[in-house]
C-alpha cells in the first residue's frame, strides 16, 4: 500500500527534513524526491526516486549515462521528470565548472578529477581529453583528442604536440573515462602514456599525469610509475 508523505511523521519528510538539519542531512533518494515533488499512483516521491537510482544502478553517478528517452522508460517519469533530470545533470556540472579552471593548480591528480568529474561521467563512450599547462600548471586551454576508443595507434599524438606547441604549454595532462565505471588501466592505457611521455621528453613539453575516470574514483598513472 502506498505510504503517502502527509502520512509521514513531520521530522523524515524531506522538506521538513531538511529545513530542520540542512539538505546534507537528506539521503539521495530523498534530495531526489525535493526536485520530483510527487510520485506515482503507488508510490510516494521517495519510493519513486529510490526506483530511479536503482534504475541508473544503485547510485546518482549512474544517472549521467543515461538519457531522456531512457528515464521515460522508468513508469512514473514524465516528460516533466524526464526533463528535470537532465537539467539537474547539466546543473551540477556548470557548478563545478563555474570555479575558473584558469586559477586552478592542476599539478595535484584530485584537482583535475574534482574539475572534470562530472563532465567525463556523462559520456558514453572512451574520450580522451588533453589539457595543456603553463609553468604554474594552470590551464590555458583542452582539446578532445580521441572518442570510441584507447588506442597508442588511435590516438593523435602528433596533433596533441601540434597544439601544446600552439598554446606555448609546459605540461600535458591525460585524461580519459572507462564507462564500465572501473579505472583500473588497460595495457592499451599503459601504452599510450608511454609514448606521449616518451614524446614529451624529445619535445620538451612534459606528460604531467595521464587520469583514467571510473565512478567516484580515479587513476593516476603518475602514481603508479607509468611516466618514467
Amino acid at each position: 500500500m502506498r505510504v503517502l508523505m502527509k502520512d509521514l511523521p513531520s521530522e523524515v519528510r524531506p522538506y521538513e527534513k531538511c529545513r530542520l538539519n540542512g539538505a546534507a542531512a537528506l539521503s539521495d533518494a530523498e534530495l531526489l524526491a525535493v526536485i520530483f515533488r510527487t510520485g506515482r499512483r503507488d508510490l510516494n516521491s521517495v519510493e519513486l526516486a529510490r526506483e530511479v537510482i536503482d534504475f541508473a544502478g544503485g547510485s546518482l553517478a549512474g544517472l549521467y549515462r543515461k538519457s531522456y528517452r531512457d528515464y521515460l522508460s522508468i513508469p512514473g517519469i514524465g516528460t516533466v521528470k524526464a526533463v528535470q533530470l537532465e537539467c539537474l545533470k547539466v546543473l551540477s556540472d556548470r557548478m563545478v565548472k563555474s570555479e575558473s579552471p584558469v586559477k586552478t593548480d592542476f599539478s595535484r591528480a584530485e584537482a583535475v578529477y574534482r574539475r572534470y568529474a562530472a563532465e567525463m561521467r556523462s559520456e558514453r563512450q572512451e574520450v580522451v581529453k588533453a589539457l595543456f599547462l603553463n609553468a604554474k600548471c594552470r590551464l590555458i586551454s583542452e582539446m578532445t583528442a580521441s572518442r570510441g576508443t584507447v588506442n597508442a595507434s588511435m590516438i593523435p599524438i602528433r596533433e596533441i604536440f601540434v597544439e601544446a606547441l600552439k598554446a606555448e604549454a609546459v605540461y600535458i595532462i591525460l585524461m580519459h573515462n572507462h564507462p564500465s565505471g572501473d579505472p583500473e588501466p588497460s595495457k592499451e592505457d599503459r601504452e599510450v602514456t608511454k609514448k606521449v611521455a616518451e614524446t614529451g621528453k624529445l619535445t620538451g613539453i612534459l606528460l604531467l599525469d595521464h587520469l583514467v575516470f571510473g565512478d567516484n574514483r580515479f587513476v593516476s598513472l603518475r602514481e603508479r610509475g607509468c611516466l618514467t
